[in-house]
């Protein structure tokens, strides 16, 4: 054997104790490695299976995968050119190309700079974020420093649409750069790299390892060591490095057509001949080009298998979303499938037939016009941005929404809440004029909005109230208010003293207001849900057996209110069956309260349970509360009991 592995860990403990031209050479990998294996002890039988369904993909003549580059500094060189960026994204996508290998193996993946975020608003896809005191970044690989923070926490876009590449100062150890591998159906969060070896201009000029980010891109789509894993690091994967070749899709770096290779090799110059693992007859010599090696001047091509068995499967598999139709679209590397304003002029129905992508659009805003009806058919599910709108969707003067289908938000973004259904109605001005309506039909969903349906909408700056809304078998989920009305003619403050409200005559039967868990709603949009159903100043409200969910919170925080009434009045009849839970989980089941127009509400026939307060009613007579179920065992909240009714004022 010309090395043996002893001989190849002296010298990579050698190496990494030096620093060429003051730069550090290690990659981080392979602690991350590591601690993937030990979180997902089964990862190492789903990288040897790699590949396996390849053939199932019908393949394109090239995948779009949109970057973000988050730059993270203090002032100083670490906050590089756009130009120097521009650079690197080329380099990678040279490597990536194989316009230096000599076989010239194409991934057929291109990596382009994000035009848009996940808000909705135009970018460079170049991010810079300051920070007074650059702190170096955790990695979380060799203990810890108090001092540092993880990059992830100071700046991400979601990593189901974009590549998050992070460039930064340092790093809590000697790395240059380090990246994690994708799972089944999960990308990773993206690339960590210094600014010195990001590209080879700018401040990477003196850059002796211009082909980091390709390295660390192969990480990213699936590729480890090509000798296999870092066995000095804790708790390493133990499978042989030096194997026989008939092993290679089990051993070393689970390919077969890169040779078996010692630990660690880098920087011995880019001279062919080297065989770190010399244990057969014929065997083949150290593969000193591959970009999953250390040699870092000499890197210059994937192999075949490393293309089929991992990058191309991974494409497949944990970035699809990135690359599809859908994620191109959500970072604007494509035109919009659809229009993403729209103003419904004359009846319409949107089906999954006559929408692009099966139904699955993504909207900027949604007017409907005067004397129109409007279906969105079932199976149709429109996503919400927020970016430069104060709105999303309007519902016009004596105009019509069927609602069959889903209305939700933003697909390139998660955790961004979208504004809600607005519905016009009266104003003094224009009193005499038909309310626009919302018809929620049977499994409709409304979710993950500020506001889910409004009976308020403002239209060229004049606001209207009072828009008709009605729900059979719909579902209002994880929203920060499942309904909200606003006072009759917006009157804010009714003057005090008895006098007639109209009745509004909204209707909601068989509905479902859930939320998955408390805290379902970011802050970012005023936290956890506040209420199912919010009434000011409206009357006439029929609620049938409907049912209204919180989020279990041992400590009765944020689980809102199922229904919430000021001067509001409504009718509501639950199922008739106390196993059967009509309001659970929440903060009160249902609060009223009279600031001196209190109107009167029934409650009947409905059963609560593990609710703070079932029914919280302050200053509000001539109500009727009778036949409801109020359950007093809790074992699902430990040491806290219901109050059935609390009487206040």
């Amino acid at each position: 054997m010309k090395k043996t592995i002893l001989f190849s860990l002296i010298l990579f403990y050698t190496f990494l104790s030096v620093s060429i031209k003051g730069y550090s050479q290690q990659c981080g990998f392979g602690a991350v490695f590591q601690a993937q294996v030990q979180q997902n002890p089964n990862l190492l039988n789903e990288l040897a299976q790699s590949g396996n369904t390849l053939s199932n993909f019908n393949p394109l003549d090239e995948y779009l995968i949109p970057v973000v580059v988050h730059i993270l500094h203090s002032g100083g060189p670490e906050n590089i050119s756009d130009d120097q960026v521009f650079r690197a994204i080329e380099m990678l996508n040279q490597d990536f190309h194989g316009d230096s290998d000599p076989d010239h193996l194409d991934t057929k993946i291109r990596f382009r700079l994000a035009q848009t975020d996940p808000f909705g608003c135009s970018t460079s896809g170049i991010i810079r974020i300051f920070q007074a005191k650059e702190p170096c970044i955790l990695t979380g690989i060799y203990g810890s420093n108090p001092g540092g923070v993880t990059a992830s926490t100071i700046s991400y876009w979601p990593k189901e649409h974009y590549l998050n590449i992070w460039v930064v100062n340092c790093f809590d150890t000697q790395i240059s750069a380090f990246a994690g591998l994708p799972t089944f159906g999960n990308p990773t969060s993206g690339i960590v790299i210094q600014h010195r070896y990001f590209g080879d201009i700018g401040t990477a000029s003196n850059n002796f390892a211009p082909h980091v980010i390709s390295h660390e891109g192969g990480h990213c789509f699936g590729l480890i060591h090509i000798w296999g894993p870092d066995p000095w690091e804790p708790h390493a994967p133990t499978w042989l490095n030096c194997h026989l070749e008939s092993e290679g899709e089990t051993n070393g770096d689970l390919v077969s057509d890169t040779p078996p290779q010692g630990v660690y090799q880098g920087d011995f110059g880019c001279e062919e001949g080297n065989n770190s693992c010399d244990i057969e007859i014929n065997d083949r010599l150290d593969d000193i080009d591959n970009f999953m090696s250390y040699n870092t001047n000499c890197m210059r091509a994937f192999t075949p298998g490393q293309n089929t068995k991992f990058i191309q499967s991974r494409l497949f598999d944990a970035y699809n979303s990135l690359w599809s139709s859908i994620g191109n679209q959500c970072a604007g590397l494509v035109p919009p499938l659809f229009p993403t304003v729209v103003e419904i002029t004359q009846n319409t129905t949107w089906t999954t037939a006559n929408l692009p992508n099966n139904g699955i659009i993504i909207m900027d805003k949604i007017t409907v016009k005067p004397g129109v009806t409007f279906t969105i058919g079932a199976g149709v599910e429109v996503h919400f941005r927020r970016c430069n709108q104060t709105s999303n969707f309007v519902i016009e003067l004596n105009a019509k929404v069927i609602l069959q289908g889903k209305l939700t938000n933003s697909l390139c973004n998660p955790t961004d809440y979208w504004y809600g259904v607005e519905v016009a109605g009266y104003n003094v001005l224009h009193f005499s004029a038909a309310p626009g309506e919302i018809i929620a039909e049977p499994g409709s969903e409304i979710e993950k909005a500020e506001y889910g349906i409004r009976n308020r909408a403002v239209i060229n700056g004049i606001e209207y109230t009072g828009g008709k809304i009605s729900a059979f078998g719909a579902t209002f989920r994880n929203n920060k208010y499942g309904v909200r009305f606003y006072h009759y003619l917006n009157i804010d403050k009714p003057a005090p003293g008895p006098w007639s409200l109209p009745d509004d005559g909204a209707e909601f039967v068989d509905c479902l207001f859930t939320v998955n868990i408390a805290g379902t709603v970011p802050a970012a949009i005023g936290g956890q849900l506040w209420a199912h159903i919010y009434i000011e100043g409206v009357k006439g409200i029929t609620i049938r057996s409907s049912i209204f969910q919180g989020g279990y919170d041992v400590n009765w925080k944020g689980a809102g209110i199922g229904i919430y009434a000021v001067d509001g009045g409504f009718d509501l009849t639950g199922r008739g069956d106390a196993s059967l839970l009509d309001f659970s989980y929440l903060r009160n089941g249902i609060q009223t309260i009279s600031t001196g127009n209190g109107q009167p509400f029934t409650v009947k026939k409905a059963s609560f349970f593990g609710n703070n307060v079932g029914i919280y009613n302050s200053g509000v007579s001539n109500s009727t509360i009778t036949f409801n179920d109020f359950g007093y065992l809790h074992s699902f909240v430990p040491n806290r009991d219901q109050i059935g009714i609390f009487l206040e004022g």
